[in-house]
């Protein structure tokens, strides 16, 4: 993330509408920040561009990538493990 932060930046050096509404004040911290474009997951995933997204092709090749690729989504972990797994980290702290 691109980020500057300047200290003690005299206001009067500010746009007006950024001056707008501000206490009277000789400095400022101003911080920038990039916002970054947002990322479509499902274009992501399948290294879309900017064309439509066609919900039903693209949940095929998902469903042809865990075909492809299991132990991608096999976490080796039951419901039930994970269960006992979080309730037993809960008991050390209720031990305390």
């Amino acid at each position: 993330m691109n980020k500057v932060v300047l200290e003690h930046y005299p206001i009067a050096q500010l746009p007006e509408d950024m001056r707008a509404g501000l206490p009277v004040a000789e400095s400022a911290r101003v911080t920038v920040e990039v916002i970054p474009t947002e990322v479509n997951p499902l274009k992501a995933f399948f290294g879309l561009r900017d064309e439509e997204v066609d919900v039903s092709d693209n949940l095929m090749k998902l469903l042809q990538h865990r075909q492809d690729y299991p132990e991608r989504y096999n976490h080796g972990t039951s419901m039930a493990e994970a269960v006992q797994r979080i309730r037993e980290l809960r008991d050390e702290w209720d031990d305390e």
